[in-house]
């Protein structure tokens, strides 16, 4: 009811709808979000974390309210990722460029364009488009690959990562990457090929020195090809090489290659005989993690007792074949190794559970702080050992609580190289226990497990469930 409408003598109603009044005019000028009450440098920064890469993030905040679609719009950086497919329309790609003020620093071509059917994609693009563009995302449609792009300004691209994916549907030959030699690489920082049924050729790239992080998924890598890369590439931090061919086509990786590369903290490898000399791998002090698939690790191993890989956090196999001999010495020097993951893998065949008894012994010298142990798919993994694992860990690390750390003297090694850091030395109980697919496992300890280990995980073999046959994807 109106306060218009009431008689001069019913003051009681007239008091209370004012006081009713009153209050609804405070609630609707009161500002109750109180995220817009942030400085607008925090709002675009937490925006920043939550749209990350995705274009589809930053258009659904638009959609929340007025002030951040007024926000997102007048934000130039929030634009700087342009994606390009068969179907982008040229006045939506002008929208972009408009409210990203020309500052485009990531383009991603989809394999659904194609600049021959579109040759006025790029007209009304701003003469140093090219020249400011870091990031380049090529999805292969055409041959060579820089068809995608227009004519002449592959000499005037700066890039910092290059990354080219092929459709696995259609044939990819070497000759595509041919015209990458124009591209100047001399700020390029991240190199990332994938194409399954491509030969890498050895002068596709030129001037790699500076790049940190070099992803290679193809048919197959010549050895002599990937050495002149890494021998050139010394400031590698990541190195991941996948080859899909079988038999005689595949290259030959070896360890050595990777020896004089003091800054790498990633290294994997798939599908490719990892052979060598494992003390080439100690002269990466950085090495944090190191996977192997579809890889035999022959028993070949040297390095003095001493040497360690201090910074080695994790280590993954799938799908091979090793020697008990060099991992068992590969454990022995990894003190601050914390997750194990084996799918998959054959430890010299017949020999039953050879690694995790390796494990289960000399705890204090054998990953003292391995928390994370998975052993999928693993047709000689039995409970006794894992049982034992569990308890000495366990009784270990209830001693060193009570009675200080050990006098073990290559754990004293390991503390003078890395500090009196006794976090660092202790022995740690097992946190988490991965034995899916394991045959031979006994349910019956289970109940045992799960009360000592606060994660535990052993599903049945199950016909339905697909096995990890294939090289896994890194």
């Amino acid at each position: 009811m109106a306060l218009e409408r009431l008689k001069p003598t019913d003051t009681k109603r007239h008091a209370e709808l004012s006081e009713l009044r009153k209050l609804a005019t405070e609630a609707a000028n009161k500002n109750v979000c109180h995220i817009l009450k942030l400085p607008v440098e925090m709002l675009v920064a937490i925006m920043d974390e939550v749209i990350g890469e995705s274009n589809t993030t930053m258009l659904r905040l638009m959609t929340v309210c007025r002030a951040w679609r007024n926000l997102v719009i007048g934000t130039p950086s929030f634009w700087g990722r342009l994606t390009i497919s068969g179907k982008t329309g040229r006045k939506k790609i002008e929208a972009w460029l408009d409210r990203s003020l020309g500052r485009v620093s990531f383009l991603h071509l989809t394999k659904t364009f194609n600049l021959s059917a579109r040759p006025n994609t790029f007209r009304n693009f701003p003469p140093d488009f090219w020249s400011n563009l870091r990031v380049l995302n090529l999805d292969y449609n055409c041959t060579p690959v820089l068809d995608a792009l227009p004519e002449g300004v592959a000499g005037s691209l700066k890039l910092e990562a290059l990354r080219i994916v092929g459709a696995t549907s259609n044939s990819f030959p070497s000759s595509s990457l041919i015209g990458l030699q124009s591209i100047e690489a001399s700020s390029l920082r991240e190199f990332t090929l994938r194409a399954r049924d491509c030969f890498f050729p050895s002068p596709c790239l030129t001037a790699c020195e500076n790049i940190i992080n070099l992803h290679l998924d193809v048919h197959s890598i010549p050895s002599a090809s990937l050495q002149l890369i890494l021998q050139s590439a010394r400031r590698l931090e990541s190195v991941t090489i996948c080859q899909r061919a079988r038999g005689e086509d595949i290259g030959t990786v070896t360890f050595d290659f990777f020896g004089h590369l003091s800054n790498l903290k990633h290294l994997a490898i798939s599908t490719g005989i990892a052979d060598g000399h494992w003390a080439s791998l100690i002269r990466l002090p950085n090495l944090a993690t190191l996977a192997l698939a579809s890889t035999a690790v022959a028993a070949n191993h040297d390095g003095l007792d001493c040497e360690t890989f201090v910074a080695l956090k994790e280590l993954s196999m799938y799908n091979g074949s090793l020697c008990l001999t060099p991992i068992t010495w590969l454990l022995e020097r990894a003190p601050a190794l914390t997750k194990i993951h084996f799918i998959g893998v054959r430890v010299q065949p017949g020999i039953p559970d050879p690694f995790l008894e390796r494990l289960s012994e000399r705890v204090n010298v054998i990953c003292p702080r391995l928390e994370y142990l998975e052993v999928s798919s693993g047709p000689m993994v039995r409970a006794g050992p894992v049982v034992r694992i569990v308890k000495s860990r366990l009784q270990a690390s209830l001693n060193e609580d009570e009675h200080g750390s050990s006098l073990d003297p290559r754990r004293n090694i390991v503390s003078a190289e890395r500090g009196s850091d006794d976090e660092q030395a202790s022995i740690r109980p097992m946190q988490t226990l991965i034995l899916d697919d394991c045959p031979n496992m006994d349910p019956e300890v289970l109940p045992w497990l799960r009360a000592h280990v606060p994660v535990v995980s052993c599903k049945a073999p199950n016909v339905f469930r697909p096995k990890r046959t294939r090289p896994v994807e890194f």
